[in-house]
């Protein structure tokens, strides 16, 4: 009888020394494995990833937010939205002289889809899909852009834009 609780004490005091090693070795384990099961896979990353350029690209071509603008930086501060760099300066400016000039406006654009045509870290290269709709005539037409998008700390933003659209009819104005 004397060996038998000796020998319980031997194993209680050898798990318990074990699990010292054992139970935060497990532990780490399954974060580990936790965290590979919950991280998105490559599908979802580029899903995401176009999701946050559509947003962009979106919010660049219909947010008209800018034409309440009482000043220069505040149309800036409205474009940072989607625009950085050289491209944001030059809309900026253009938006601001259009702003002050009696002018109407009589489009609204929209985008269909767009197209990641090459992609890093930093910076991604996107065709889209877009769509021109006249107010006053009901017509509509299609174009695409090119854009060039980078990610900055606030996100991704637009640093090179080029537009296609189809021949224009004489007496109108191309953008």
């Amino acid at each position: 009888m004397n060996k038998i609780p000796r020998f319980l004490d031997y194993v209680g005091n050898l798990f318990n020394k074990r699990m010292l090693f054992w139970f935060p070795a497990i532990l780490i384990c399954s974060f580990f494995i936790s965290g590979l099961c919950t991280s998105r896979g490559p599908d979802e990353k580029a899903s995401s990833l176009k999701n946050d350029l559509t947003e962009v690209i979106q919010g660049g071509i219909s947010d008209n937010n800018w034409w309440h603008a009482n000043s220069l930086d505040e149309v800036r501060i409205i474009l940072s939205r989607y625009y950085t760099g050289i491209l944001l300066d030059q809309l900026s400016q253009d938006c601001w002289v259009f702003i002050q000039q009696p002018t109407d406006w009589y489009c609204q654009d929209s985008l269909t889809d767009i197209e990641i045509i090459r992609q890093d870290k930093s910076q991604a290269e996107v065709i889209a899909l877009l769509k021109d709709y006249n107010l006053l005539t009901g017509e509509s037409r299609a174009g695409d852009a090119k854009y060039v998008l980078i990610k900055t700390e606030q996100g991704w933003r637009i640093c090179s834009a080029r537009y296609n659209w189809p021949q224009e009819s004489e007496g109108e104005l191309s953008r």
